[in-house]
């Protein structure tokens, strides 16, 4: 599918995109490709032509966007699992833009969100990210479910001291 030489030109692409998101579009404390879905932000002219150029040369690559999307959101589970949450947040992210309805993207959302504490917000990705699968997932929803009681216990604990 992918070759050393095209591996190499997306990782530069990559790279190239990471390094044009890292300048906010608006004042902010987090780059907003450190956020899902770059944190919905109006993005300069600089980062439009740069998305634009990372989608061409990755559908070149991969031969459509679904494909590049999965190759790339699977680079962002590798890296989760070695723990390098902005990594593969950047990735997840990459992954978005080239396929805004591919699930796997919003199941690492909502999975970086869960590592965060940030339950809400993971229990919305995890559920649009069921939503879009093709099929039954039993892992996103043993993910699903595991976030939904690890919010219900936050919020009775909560209530309990009170």
């Amino acid at each position: 599918m992918f070759t050393k030489k095209s591996f190499i030109t997306l990782l530069f692409l990559s790279i190239c995109l990471i390094i044009t998101t890292q300048t906010p579009a608006f004042s902010q404390s987090t780059p907003i490709n450190l956020e899902p879905m770059y944190g919905k932000a109006k993005k300069t002219q600089q980062q439009l032509d740069a998305d634009k150029k990372f989608i061409e040369e990755s559908v070149k690559l991969a031969g459509s966007r679904e494909a590049a999307a999965k190759f790339t959101a699977a680079r962002g589970w590798q890296h989760l699992k070695k723990r390098e949450i902005e990594i593969a947040m950047q990735r997840f992210n990459q992954a978005w833009l080239l396929d805004p309805n591919f699930y796997g993207t919003y199941w690492g959302f909502g999975v970086i969100q869960g590592n965060k504490g940030n339950l809400k917000e993971c229990i919305e990705f995890l559920k649009k990210a069921n939503q879009l699968s093709p099929s039954s997932n039993v892992r996103l929803l043993s993910d699903l479910a595991h976030a939904e009681k690890l919010l219900k216990d936050q919020q009775e604990k909560a209530s309990k001291s009170k």
